[in-house]
């Protein structure tokens, strides 16, 4: 802050003059480092048609397991295609000690055995945490 006294020994006009340029600097630069740290989990060139909850948590982990369930079939594992017996294969390399979390992202359109059946997958090979993807319906 910066006081002058612009007539001499007079104090009833005491100019105060407060610098901003710091204070704006400082919050542009918050502001660009909360945009470039946030993450937000997406799938990309993946279109699957989530139902919706009321009640959905968006939390993804980058040890989380991602499988997508697609309305023709496919099955995705982190974004890349894959056959039921490699699914099988990933999820027996899964370190067992450090609880991983497998996140099924299941299409509308998927029958619900075909959902039921990898989940069955996933809990036979010793996953702890399973969830399933919903989009949250506001």
């Amino acid at each position: 802050m910066r006081f002058s006294n612009s007539a001499g020994r007079d104090r009833r006009h005491l100019a105060v003059d407060i610098n901003l340029t710091n204070l704006v600097d400082i919050m542009f630069n918050l502001l660009l480092f909360f945009m470039l740290t946030s993450s937000i989990a997406e799938h990309s060139g993946i279109n699957v048609d989530l139902p919706q909850a009321s009640h959905a948590d968006s939390e993804l982990n980058a040890k989380d397991l991602s499988i997508v369930l697609t309305s023709d079939g496919s099955i995705l594992i982190n974004d890349e295609q894959r056959t039921a017996d490699q699914l099988k294969s990933q999820l027996e390399k899964m370190p067992k000690g450090s609880d991983p979390r497998v996140v099924l992202h299941a299409d509308k359109g998927v029958p619900y055995g075909r959902v039921v059946e990898i989940m069955d997958l996933v809990k036979s090979k010793g996953v702890g945490h399973m969830s399933i993807a919903t989009e949250s319906g506001h």
